[in-house]
């Protein structure tokens, strides 16, 4: 059976039909992410059917439906994500022809534009254009073949071979850089990660940003931005355009190294293998890094001075070397062999070792220059005014992305909206960039940033400098230096209305006198006949009135005045949330009863990893607390998202999974969660530190190392039970591992 587009006698394309189970309208129907994986699923990950039938779509459907063909593209890209092959998508985001291309007599050719029908380049020699208009070349080998055959004419050889060279025009991808300017603007970054530098398998030379967005501050999985560029003059450029200190350095080539052992390279292809031929049912270990690095040395391809410290740093997974007796007949099956594999098994590592000495050694006679973290950018506390102004000024740039500030006495802080609530952005160290708006009004805010965003921006500043002692007012810490309003207690009752409260796109609504209000992790609901009556959406866009076992309500906008004023005008039904305790016997009754739910294989692993590095006593070794572990990896608002919408929450955990987490939801998310928490950041701040230790650097106490962590995912270290938990068992590991500290 073939895959592939084919061409009749007559020259028109002939369909093929796949061995693979009828789609029945998939194609059309699913989004490329739900297609992609039905794709793997149905194909057994076999990416030539995968790729031969998104083909066929492709083919069949590009002039009569484009819509629809770059559906199947954009699914291709799903699937190979979802098939962890890097080295795919890599092919896919780097673009179909080389940016510069050397021919004969030195000639370069410089990309100027791409399209789908290939690409327009000019030519040029020592610096100088000499083919006016320049070419169009439909393919990579199209460009090749002239390149062979076009050398420089007598004429111009004569005329340009006593002329200075000059610079090539900015070689710098307008299009990423744009592209890096957008997505960086200080409105939607949470967080700082750093820099990477890197180069396609063409050769193409780039740099990568990394950050946290605003709009998901507790991610664990950044986003990036990549600029093309060619030589130092184009990194300076991308440094004066995105403000930052970028220094090319660490993909210098002799920083980089291949001369790793042809047995590291054989482990790394055997893993590869593996996946591909048995699929990652059966072979679900790794991570998308650990296989990116397994094709990078099953390819022999040269890897950075700091990837080379990862490997040797892996050493600490060596008790995986070997294939347990119980998968000696099936040694994919073993997740931590699997894993090392992926390394380049000992050879690899054993070889990142003695290669990281190497580099050490030779560090400061190479001046080796690493790039300042872009997060300290971000860590000022102070404000440099240069200017005059007041306390409370408004202050708007145009250079920071129509951004907003406010001055909060000796301090320039950002402001701005997500999702409808007002947020303090980060620090500025100078006011250079900025204009003095002058004191705050609802209309200059208005004008600034529109009427919705602009009304509640007023509302915010009007009450930064008041005290509220009823309502609790935490820093996230990290960057952005944002807070949150959030309700002490977990259930009220209304003895007076409260006005302008919002409700989904409903604004200026009364909770009235007998409203039970309840606040969950992640949002509060009101329940009242009057408020259902009015507010509720009978379809799944508007506001939904939600009835459970235990809440009712619709959820409203959770505004700090609105907050403010439930305090003031409520009395306390229930007291905290999370209180409960979950225990064997009660989970063995309800099981029993209603089947068990299907625990994913990461929970399972995760609280053996816990247990065995001491985060735990071991009489947490037991299946009870699974469910209790696959909540804690959980942001509150996720969780609260599950818990209330039927459907995502059975998708999420399946229906037993779901039902169990309806019935004991106060004694899931109790005192075993903030424990359980605090063992998972313990266990991977433990790892960090493995880390530090293998590469030689110095590791500080355990209190200021989980600091550090909590600040980087933007959690909460003010009077936290998770951060005193995940302290408290950080020292006492360091303690039994007797780590020493500064």
């Amino acid at each position: 059976m073939k895959y592939i587009q084919t061409l009749t006698e007559k020259g028109k394309l002939k369909w093929h039909d796949s061995d693979a189970p009828d789609a029945e309208g998939r194609f059309r129907d699913l989004s490329p992410k739900d297609l992609a994986a039905w794709l793997i699923k149905t194909r057994k990950g076999d990416m030539k059917k995968i790729s031969g039938s998104l083909s066929q779509q492709v083919a069949f459907n590009k002039n009569d439906d484009p819509e629809y063909a770059k559906k199947m593209d954009k699914t291709r890209k799903e699937v190979y994500k979802q098939m962890d092959r890097e080295d795919l998508l890599e092919s896919i985001n780097e673009g179909k022809m080389p940016k510069k291309y050397i021919g004969n007599d030195e000639i370069v050719y410089l990309k100027t534009k791409e399209d789908s029908r290939g690409a327009h380049y000019n030519l040029y020699y020592k610096g100088h254009n000499i083919d006016v208009g320049g070419y169009r070349f439909g393919s990579e080998k199209e460009l090749e073949d002239f390149a062979d055959n076009y050398i420089l004419s007598n004429q111009l050889y004569r005329k340009l071979r006593y002329e200075d060279s000059i610079p090539l025009p900015e070689s710098i991808d307008m299009d990423y850089l744009d592209n890096a300017k957008d997505s960086l603007q200080p409105k939607n970054v949470y967080q700082h990660l750093g820099v990477e530098y890197g180069q396609t398998r063409r050769g193409d030379k780039y740099v990568q940003i990394n950050y946290i967005p605003v709009s998901r501050p507790q991610s664990q999985q950044p986003e990036w931005v990549k600029v093309f560029y060619d030589n130092d003059k184009d990194l300076k450029k991308i440094s004066k355009e995105l403000d930052m200190d970028l220094k090319e350095s660490v993909l210098n080539e002799e920083d980089s190294y291949n001369d790793y052992p042809a047995a590291a390279k054989k482990n790394a292809q055997m893993a590869i293998d593996w996946k591909e031929k048995y699929g990652r049912d059966e072979v679900p270990a790794g991570t998308p890094v650990g296989w990116a690095r397994a094709h990078q040395l099953a390819k022999g391809e040269k890897i950075s001075a700091d990837t080379v410290k990862r490997m040797s740093a892996f050493n600490r997974h060596r008790k995986n070397s070997s294939i347990a007796p119980e998968h000696k007949d099936e040694p994919w099956k073993d997740n931590g062999y699997v894993a090392w594999l992926i390394w380049g098994g000992d050879e690899g590592v054993d070889w990142a070792i003695e290669k990281s000495k190497e580099i050490d050694a030779m560090k400061e006679s190479k001046q080796m220059k690493y790039i300042k973290p872009l997060n300290e950018r971000a860590k000022y506390t102070l404000t440099d005014f240069s200017k005059p102004g007041n306390d409370g000024d408004i202050y708007f740039s145009k250079r920071e992305g129509d951004a907003v500030g406010v001055r909060l006495g000796d301090k320039l802080q950002m402001i701005y909206v997500f999702q409808e609530e007002p947020k303090l952005g980060r620090i500025q160290k100078t006011d250079k960039r900025w204009e003095n708006m002058g004191p705050a009004s609802e209309e200059l805010l208005i004008d600034l940033r529109g009427r919705e965003e602009g009304k509640i921006m007023f509302d915010f500043v009007s009450t930064l400098e008041e005290s509220v002692d009823e309502v609790k007012r935490s820093m996230i810490s990290g960057t952005s230096g944002r807070t949150v309003s959030s309700l002490e207690y977990r259930k009220y009752e209304l003895k007076k209305d409260v006005e302008d409260a919002k409700i989904g796109d409903f604004i200026n609504v009364t909770l009235p006198k007998g409203t039970i209000i309840y606040n969950l992790p992640g949002g509060v609901f009101a329940d009242h006949f009057a408020l259902k009556q009015r507010y509720a959406s009978r379809s799944s866009r508007g506001p939904q009135y939600f009835d459970k076992p235990t809440f009712k309500g619709i959820q409203i906008i959770s505004k700090h005045d609105t907050l403010t004023a439930i305090e003031k005008n409520s009395k306390v039904l229930e007291s905290n949330i999370n209180e409960g305790y979950w225990s064997h016997h009660e989970y063995e009754k309800w099981t029993k009863e209603n089947g068990k739910p299907k625990y994913p294989k990461w929970v399972k692993t995760t609280l053996k990893e816990i247990i065995q590095g001491g985060f735990m006593d071991k009489v947490y070794d037991a299946e009870h607390n699974y469910m209790v572990l696959w909540l804690s990896s959980l942001e509150n608002k996720r969780r609260s998202e599950l818990y209330a919408y039927d459907n995502k929450g059975k998708k999420e955990f399946g229906k037993v999974g779901y039902a169990m987490y309806q019935r004991f939801y106060n004694d899931l998310t109790g005192y075993n969660m903030f424990f359980m928490q605090g063992a998972m950041a313990a266990l991977e701040v433990s790892k960090n530190i493995q880390d530090r230790i293998a590469n030689g650097e110095p590791v500080e106490p355990a209190y200021y190392m989980m600091k550090e962590y909590f600040n980087n995912f933007g959690m909460s270290t003010n009077r936290s039970r998770t951060f005193n938990a995940a302290v408290e068992k950080l020292e006492k590991w360091m303690k039994d591992n007797q780590i020493e500290t500064l």
